[in-house]
């Protein structure tokens, strides 16, 4: 297993073109590869290749959190010891930043932030539902539920329609999704799989969750002012992090085998599966036998 750091860097500053760049550069290697190994060996490489995340590859503004949060009363802290203190941390450059308040004032710093130039979307844990709220004010709730045997998630739609699964739809309403069909189904839309991924962020997909997340738009970030300093005059291309799809939508692809579309929870499961199992130790048979029969250990 080979880990590509670079792939992330050269996104962030070359964009889309020092991406075809690389990946190009990358086809080169493995087919060199290839070759070695077969020549050596006879046998053919079995390569499969994913990605973390997506990219915006768009250049970014930062958001001005810190005059929002003023303006509304509050103040940023590294701790919280008043309720008008808010506390986040801001690392590289990314799309999303994560919030934490006191109990109380949660839902009013969410509200808060949704009204900040460049936050698209923001999540707030209301402990058994998760609040969406959007720049435009549009407010809805999502928890899961049992659908059969599967996974699924209802919707529920307060204000607006803020993550456009309801066909347009403004009136208040109710509607449970099965989340296999919602994945497949949303890959295109403007936030794949979205009920999915909001309720894994305070549902385990982290270990200690803050209970405010903010989704930027694309073309704006959120950074630690040095790295952002040090970006103005390296210069960059794009960024990840956010709900949108262009900074989620990542690849899998692979020399051997179809692969499916999949969650990031599903890709360990398409990489290191029984199928991926099942060829290694094909292959290591193969091996073993080819070693018998030239008279080897």
């Amino acid at each position: 297993m080979a880990y590509l750091e670079q792939s992330d860097a050269v996104l962030h500053v070359a964009g889309r073109k020092g991406a075809i760049k690389f990946l190009l550069q990358l086809e080169q290697f493995l087919a060199d590869l290839q070759m070695q190994v077969h020549e050596r060996t006879g046998r053919e490489l079995l390569v499969d290749i994913v990605s973390d995340h997506g990219s915006t590859l768009v250049k970014g503004r930062n958001v001005a959190l810190d005059k929002q949060l003023r303006s509304c009363g509050y103040q940023r802290s590294r701790q919280i010891e008043r309720a008008d203190q808010v506390a986040y941390s801001l690392a590289g450059i990314i799309g999303s930043v994560a919030v934490t308040a006191r109990p109380e004032r949660i839902d009013d710093v969410a509200r808060c932030l949704a009204r900040v130039d460049g936050v698209d979307l923001v999540a707030v844990d209301r402990g058994d539902r998760v609040g969406i709220l959007s720049a435009t004010g549009d407010e809805a709730e999502i928890w899961p539920t049992v659908a059969g045997s599967g996974e699924a998630y209802t919707y529920r739609n307060l204000r607006g329609d803020p993550l456009g699964l309801l066909g347009g739809v403004n009136a208040p309403a109710t509607k449970s999704f099965d989340q296999a069909a919602l994945f497949r189904a949303s890959l295109e839309s403007d936030y794949p799989d979205s009920l999915h991924r909001i309720w894994r962020a305070f549902h385990g997909a982290v270990r200690e969750p803050s209970p405010i997340l903010l989704s930027l738009s694309d073309g704006r970030e959120a950074g630690y002012r040095w790295v952002r300093a040090f970006a103005l005059l390296r210069g960059r291309a794009g960024t990840h992090g956010s709900l949108t799809r262009s900074a989620s939508l990542g690849v899998l692809t692979s020399n051997w085998r179809d692969v499916e579309d999949v969650d990031s929870w599903q890709a360990h499961d398409a990489l290191f599966g029984p199928a991926t199992m099942n060829a290694a130790r094909l292959r290591s048979v193969g091996r073993s036998l080819a070693a018998v029969s030239q008279g080897g250990p």
